[in-house]
């Protein structure tokens, strides 16, 4: 090449150089945002989102002298169910708890906490924490007496603590639909170990997620509630009417109920994402269905409506099935159909033959869902089929447990068909409607999200406390 040629193509060479520098550049970026979701550059996010949120146990004055070997017992059960992954503490303080970064404290016995010990727990929580209690709490003084439930009602804000008789307390089951009882299916029980003076609440006071059996409910005065959550300050603080040491011993199916449970609820606490495949096609907030009874007892018009409203709001309560009997023969038939009918679809109901049913929950409980943080504010879902019929109209619901700003789905795999997105701004869940997924087949999508800002605060966050709770509840 000549001077002169040199002089020509110098500047031309440093052109197309430098653009496919920018090209490559910009390809990387896309690239990281594609896999860890949207950031900003020269600006770091502060503030406790970006921590590593731990979970600890706190045993305050343990008095495992009163029964040897109990508490120890207790924390065994927790960390069967926990250890896939997941740091787990042990302390006595709180402080201490703090300064290791723990952002959700366990309390495996709350038998012996006393004002001061629950005035220091609700500090910790409004700090924006979270903690779960199980069971009895501040019952007991510190040498085995009988305190009473005084403190227990206080701390969770309810007019009465009901004990249960023995035979009364041996499940809790799902009742309202939530995202504590999303770890179940609808009506889905959790068995215990049969235990005197259990405790349940009021539904009334609690808007409960779990309850007791029907046996229980004549104690306290209707439904016995096994559960409650609310907010305290800026934390969460969750009570189970019983925990991981009254469940059944692993590899049988209570145990694995309880270890749902157990998740939904460290994930509500901690402000973590937790999968729901709904229960009904397309979301439906309960199922129905027209049962032809032959010893139908002959009643009037407005004695059946009231019948079959009855039904409908337990299964609307519940997200479960309302079964609406009818007279197989005979007069009035055809018109207590149609009464029917008309308040299931007023209802929302889906409204199916037992066949449809049956093929419905098959088809459903084949789908196997997981799922991975993989970046602020962004989770890889995953979705297969194991069954030998495809599944369609099916909806995941997906529980962010913070309220939501902003969301948008895509398909990880190509060829994949883009789920629908359904949701609203401020509340802490969205829907997916998902396509029809054939047998053996498996498909993934990339869910990116913003959550609303605080009260006060003019940055969107993203994303919420990383920690891997996936690895341990799915």
């Amino acid at each position: 090449m000549t001077r002169r040629e040199g002089r020509l193509y110098r500047p031309l060479l440093w052109n197309i150089g430098c653009t496919l520098l920018v090209a490559g550049t910009t390809l990387s970026i896309l690239m990281w945002a594609n896999v860890i979701g949207p950031f900003r550059f020269l600006r770091l996010s502060t503030g406790q989102h970006q921590q590593q949120a731990l979970v600890g146990f706190w045993v305050p004055d343990a008095s495992d002298h009163i029964v040897p070997g109990e508490l120890a017992r207790r924390i065994d059960a927790w960390r069967r169910l926990l250890s896939h992954g997941l740091p787990l503490l042990a302390r006595d303080s709180l402080d201490e708890l703090v300064a290791d970064g723990a952002g959700v404290v366990i309390v495996p016995d709350a038998r012996f906490l006393d004002a001061e010990r629950i005035a220091e727990l609700q500090r910790f929580v409004r700090q924006g924490r979270g903690a779960i209690l199980t069971g009895p709490v501040g019952v007991r003084e510190s040498d085995g007496r009988w305190r009473g439930w005084d403190l227990m009602a206080s701390l969770l804000s309810v007019s009465q603590v009901i004990p249960l008789e023995r035979n009364a307390a041996q499940q809790i089951s799902a009742w309202r639909r939530g995202p504590l009882s999303a770890g179940l299916s609808p009506g889905e029980s959790v068995r215990l170990s049969p235990e005197s003076g259990a405790p349940a609440i009021a539904d009334t006071d609690a808007g409960a997620e779990l309850r007791w059996p029907a046996s229980a409910t004549a104690d306290a005065g209707g439904i016995a509630a096994a559960s409650k959550r609310f907010e305290l300050g800026r934390g969460r603080l969750l009570w189970l009417a019983a925990g991981p040491e009254r469940s059944w011993d692993p590899g049988v199916g209570p145990w694995q109920a309880m270890a749902r449970l157990v998740g939904a609820a460290l994930a509500w606490v901690g402000r973590q994402p937790w999968l729901e495949l709904l229960p009904w096609p397309d979301g439906a907030r309960f199922a129905g269905r027209l049962e032809a009874v032959s010893d139908w007892q002959q009643s009037g018009a407005e004695t059946a409506r009231s019948g079959f409203e009855s039904e409908i709001h337990r299964a609307e309560i519940s997200g479960g099935l309302a079964r609406l009997a009818l007279p197989a023969t005979g007069p009035g038939g055809r018109e207590l159909r149609a009464l029917a009918i008309s308040l299931l679809r007023q209802s929302g109901a889906w409204i199916a033959s037992q066949e449809q049913i049956v093929a419905w929950v098959s088809g459903r409980a084949s789908i196997a869902t997981r799922f991975e943080r993989v970046g602020p504010g962004r989770v890889l879902l995953k979705l297969s089929n194991l069954g030998p019929a495809a599944v369609d109209r099916s909806v995941l619901r997906v529980h962010l447990n913070r309220p939501v700003e902003a969301a948008t789905v895509a398909p990880t795999l190509v060829f994949q068909r883009r789920p629908g997105i359904r949701y609203r701004r401020g509340l802490e869940w969205l829907d997916l409607l998902l396509p029809e997924i054939p047998a053996g087949v498996s498909y993934s999508y990339a869910l990116d999200y913003e959550i609303l800002a605080p009260e006060g605060s003019e940055e969107r966050l993203s994303g919420a406390w990383e920690w891997p709770i996936e690895s341990a509840v799915q």
